[in-house]
């Protein structure tokens, strides 16, 4: 965890699946740490996907595809397997690449079915008609 952190700018923040919302390096880290220590602490992660896009010579966009697993969610559920899609924003600072902004959130199977977007008359997603028709 330390070294990951390492790479957050003071002000970053990072906002959670879960919708935390935490500012700081110091608030990141000491949220973090306790997750890690608590239900992800035998949970396993690998990267999918990382996709990055620049936005100036000093800005990108990183986008990674993450599975985790397995996993005791804060309910008590056993969770096989969790995906989320996260959003990186980094900036450049004294030649080094750094997090300023983290958001992620968990994958829906069924939406990604549609991923490239596929849409009808309705203007919803096609699995989202089919899945919320009565």
């Amino acid at each position: 965890m330390k070294a990951m952190h390492e790479l957050d700018t003071e002000d970053v923040q990072w906002v959670n699946d879960s919708g935390n919302r935490w500012r700081g390096k110091a608030v990141v880290y000491k949220g973090h740490d306790a997750i890690h220590r608590t239900i992800f602490a035998k949970t396993g992660m690998t990267v999918e996907q990382t996709d990055i896009r620049a936005i100036t010579p000093d800005v990108a966009v990183a986008v990674a595809t993450l599975h985790f697993g397995p996993l005791t969610d804060p309910s008590g559920r056993s969770v096989k397997d969790l995906k989320t899609r996260a959003s990186f924003t980094m900036v450049k600072r004294d030649d080094s690449w750094k997090i300023v902004h983290f958001h992620n959130t968990d994958v829906d199977p069924e939406a990604e079915k549609s991923d490239p977007v596929t849409w009808e008359e309705t203007g919803f997603i096609d699995s989202w008609n089919k899945s919320h028709r009565k």
